[in-house]
């Protein structure tokens, strides 16, 4: 004998089990933030991060990681901010630094694509307390 539920119970039970995967998608990013790079190595980035992307040019954000020589499993914490024509993403790559770039608006939502390109990449000091979670708009290190 088979029972019919009401739709809102299987609403219910749907809406736990997203409950759930994203709860487990936060403990995922809080154990990948441990193994970030030391403030040293971000530091050690610094002047390779500056001729990544030639100003005027757009490259391809897997081959701007690439280049730069930072593995994305060992960013976390990734802000989201936009200004005028662009999206500026802020990655948490060391206790004290964030690695940014800015994408063109005209590619569409910042998503998660290798073949994103990005226009400005650098490295600034991750602001303290709850400033921390957010993407601030100004690029000073």
């Amino acid at each position: 004998m088979r029972i019919a539920l009401p739709w809102f119970v299987s609403l219910l039970v749907l809406a736990g089990g997203v409950r759930q995967a994203r709860a487990e998608e936060r403990a995922g990013d809080s154990s990948q933030c441990g193994n970030l790079y030391t403030d040293a190595e971000a530091k050690a980035f610094g002047e390779v991060i500056k001729k990544a992307v030639p100003r005027r040019q757009f490259k391809r954000k897997d081959l701007v990681l690439k280049k730069i020589g930072v593995d994305p499993k060992r960013l976390c914490n990734r802000r989201l901010g936009g200004a005028n024509l662009g999206y500026k993403i802020c990655w948490q790559i060391s206790p004290s630094y964030d690695l940014t770039w800015w994408l063109s608006a005209f590619d569409g939502p910042p998503g998660e694509r290798d073949d994103r390109r990005i226009y400005a990449v650098g490295m600034m000091k991750r602001p303290s307390g709850v400033l921390g979670s957010w993407c601030p708009m100004t690029d000073e290190e």
